[in-house]
């Protein structure tokens, strides 16, 4: 978080912070778990200065086995917005191998219109099944980019966040450069989670430096 000091009568400036409700899994992390204590969770994330949330426990159309529009309101009580979500639909060994999306991509169209439903800017995957080979890759590569046209399409973006594992290599290359390097621009963004990126014993800044405008939304934390 960003400690904002106020010098005179000058007011501090207004920042917008989200959070992902992973961060929160202890208190919300289940249907039922969210139905006993989500009003007093969100209370308390907009009294702490949150704006914004990630969310995460979508599926099938619904949020915390809620429909779209219920979540929303959930949100709307507390005065917090859905900026963006985590939520992936990994190929199968079939469909990686035949190069074969087509079943599903009607999954995403149903995620896409749940996550506009709540306001959502961004959809992004928060891993993936990774190939071992190039070929693979590169096939992931192809099915971001397909997500990512859908998403844009109907209005959002498609990203990836990284844990540590994707500075590992598959046939002597970086997987994380690889996916950045063979996805679409204009289709793909990345989410990087500077914790897992430092884990990895690499540099941020330096990702940034490479790769600049690639990276839309961090993750921010610790390990405590």
């Amino acid at each position: 978080l960003l400690a904002l000091v106020s010098c005179g009568n000058t007011k501090p400036a207004a920042k917008e912070i989200g959070i992902q409700l992973y961060s929160v899994r202890d208190l919300i992390g289940s249907n039922e778990l969210y139905a006993q204590n989500h009003e007093e969770v969100f209370a308390k994330l907009a009294e702490m200065g949150y704006t914004t949330i990630e969310t995460c426990w979508y599926n099938d159309g619904k949020f915390f086995g809620l429909e779209p529009e219920q979540f929303k309101a959930d949100l709307d009580a507390a005065g917090l917005q859905a900026l963006s979500t985590h939520t992936m639909y990994n190929l199968s060994d079939e469909q990686l191998a035949n190069k074969d999306f087509s079943a599903v991509m009607p999954v995403w169209e149903q995620c896409i219109k749940a996550h506009k439903a709540i306001g959502c800017k961004y959809i992004v995957a928060p891993s993936f099944r990774v190939p071992s080979t190039l070929e693979g890759l590169k096939t992931s590569c192809e099915y971001f980019n397909a997500i990512g046209k859908l998403c844009a399409e109907n209005g959002l973006k498609f990203g990836y966040h990284n844990h540590s594992h994707e500075f590992n290599k598959v046939e002597d290359t970086v997987i994380y450069e690889y996916l950045v390097e063979h996805t679409d621009p204009a289709l793909v963004f990345f989410e990087m989670d500077v914790y897992w990126t430092m884990m990895a014993h690499q540099a941020p800044v330096e990702l940034f430096k490479k790769y600049p405008g690639r990276f839309e939304l961090l993750h921010i934390k610790d390990w405590r």
